[in-house]
């Protein structure tokens, strides 16, 4: 089975993994880490945090963030003609609807993650 590590990563996704670390705490999540240990190159880079909403807009405000799912904190921005997405760390609320709630620990994020290694995540520190 391949490792994950710094290498599997473009200087682009390493600088929002920086980022995000640096004001906060960030991981990058899902399908890359499931594929970069199946051999395989990722479709795509998305990453989790416990950043507010608003310090990501703030944040990555020069590469024009689009409000994907404000409700489900998730915030969109393309850097190179990649979109990368960025979501607040959060747990699902079951009941008449499906709901979300944002929390401050990766442990709750993953857990919500469907059960396979989508519910994997990686920070290079």
């Amino acid at each position: 089975m391949n490792k994950v590590s710094i290498n599997n990563f473009s200087e682009v996704e390493i600088e929002i993994l920086r980022k995000l670390n640096k004001y906060g705490k960030g991981y990058i999540v899902g399908g890359a880490i499931r594929d970069i240990l199946l051999g395989l190159k990722p479709k795509d880079i998305d990453f989790t945090t416990n950043l507010p909403y608003e310090t990501l807009k703030d944040l990555f405000s020069e590469y024009n963030p689009k409000e994907t799912g404000k409700a489900f904190g998730v915030l969109r921005i393309r850097i190179n003609n990649i979109d990368y997405e960025i979501a607040k760390f959060r747990e699902d609320i079951y009941g008449k609807e499906k709901k979300v709630s944002f929390v401050d620990d990766i442990k709750n994020d993953l857990a919500r993650r469907d059960f396979t290694i989508n519910a994997m995540a990686y920070n290079q520190k």
